[in-house]
């Protein structure tokens, strides 16, 4: 098992849900033709979900992404990879 998800998580502001993005509810803006409005597939809040640290078991925002060999991770300040000096 890795430190990192195999997908890229992502979780309601509002209730306790957390999963993929291709979960959450989806629908056309009625307020802009190019754009959508996300809602939640728990609670049905609009415009809620960010993304979560893809780290292992932490439900943490996401604040920075890196590359690392073979895949870009979105972490937490606590679990962001480590630069090598």
């Amino acid at each position: 098992m890795t430190l990192y998800e195999t997908f890229e998580k992502w979780g309601c502001d509002k209730c306790e849900w957390v999963g993929e993005v291709r979960e959450t509810l989806r629908a056309p803006s009625p307020f802009d033709a190019l754009d959508v409005v996300v809602g939640c597939p728990q609670c049905q809040a609009v415009n809620t979900i960010s993304k979560r640290c893809d780290a292992v078991g932490c439900m943490q925002f996401a604040s920075c992404g890196t590359p690392i060999p073979g895949q870009y991770v979105f972490t937490c300040h606590d679990h962001r990879p480590k630069e090598k000096v």
